[in-house]
């Protein structure tokens, strides 16, 4: 029990309000649901110094709306998947990519991408074009170039309140990518790395209680009291969840079909970033918590590591 009374405030992941709990008040305390009570013992660890590392490690904040917005412009599959192999590279603050303690040029930036310096320029004037890349004249030599982040679409180190956004956390997205690339090697389909960008496609619709794809990711499914997968068994209808036909108006449908977004999904199946959970011919994706994250938490809460241990043994099994 705790022995004074403390007011902790805590944003509504819903509506984005500040709410009031009274920390000594026990029976209030209790009967908020598990995920809501975590929150606030970590909110109130903080208060007294008390620091617990998250071993995910370093995240940057994918802004939603804005990266929501992107749909409605001329971006392909391929080019979000080159942007995505950028965000690895990306640092704290709104600094230059750098590879080390070196900002990315061009030629770095054509390695990355595996291809010649004249196609990376192209590849990269796109970008800057659609608002997701700043050109910049390196502050040390300025007959360099050098490439930063739209904060727009993410930041690292950096929240304003009013932004909902999604943790993206750099080591599994640089493991997905790195997983992906080994899959492609192995095939010779060049197209399969087009899978990454799909990724940063769907992030709008990564719902923040149970890492599923759909319609209302903002949209809370618990009652007090009620843990996340009650309110999953007490109303199996109350996420609506993306279709493949959906998806494919997300990304475009000039950048593919179902038979597209279903190739896709396989291969970010196997690189281990999504599980496709199908039921009576209809698929439902869920996001691995190691990689898109929305609640404040260092990711040990009962739901996120029993979604994590569903990961781990639907990849033990995917790899005999």
């Amino acid at each position: 029990m705790l022995s004074s009374p403390r007011i902790i405030r805590i944003p509504n992941e819903e509506t984005g309000e500040i709410e009031e709990y009274f920390l000594a008040q026990t029976k209030k305390f209790e009967l908020i649901d598990k995920e809501k009570k975590e929150m606030i013992k970590r909110k109130f660890q903080r208060k007294k110094g008390i620091r617990i590392k998250d071993i995910r490690g370093e995240f940057l904040m994918a802004k939603s709306e804005p990266l929501k917005r992107l749909e409605e412009t001329d971006i392909t599959v391929k080019d979000r998947r080159y942007f995505m192999q950028l965000l690895t590279y990306l640092d704290f603050g709104q600094k230059p990519l750098k590879k080390g303690d070196v900002p990315l040029n061009i030629n770095e930036i054509a390695k990355i991408w595996g291809m010649h310096k004249d196609n990376a320029k192209v590849k990269i004037n796109k970008l800057v074009d659609i608002g997701l890349v700043i050109k910049d004249k390196d502050p040390i030599d300025k007959r360099r170039t050098v490439f930063l982040i739209n904060s727009e679409f993410y930041e690292k180190g950096k929240k304003s309140s009013s932004d909902k956004f999604v943790k993206v956390f750099q080591k599994k997205l640089a493991e997905v990518i790195s997983n992906i690339e080994e899959i492609q090697k192995n095939s010779k389909n060049q197209s399969i790395l087009n899978s990454i960008g799909l990724l940063n496609a769907l992030i709008p619709y990564f719902h923040y209680q149970t890492f599923y794809l759909v319609e209302n990711p903002n949209e809370c499914i618990t009652l007090d009291g009620e843990s996340i997968i009650d309110a999953l068994e007490r109303n199996s209808g109350s996420l609506r969840h993306l279709t493949k036909t959906r998806l494919c108006s997300i990304i475009g449908n000039k950048n593919g079909n179902r038979n597209t977004i279903t190739q896709y999904f396989k291969i970010l199946e196997k690189a281990g970033a999504v599980m496709v959970l199908n039921t009576n011919r209809k698929s439902t994706f869920l996001i691995h918590p190691d990689l898109f994250f929305r609640i404040d938490s260092k990711g040990v809460e009962e739901y996120t590591r029993y979604v994590r241990t569903m990961f781990n043994q639907h990849n033990s099994v995917a790899l005999k």
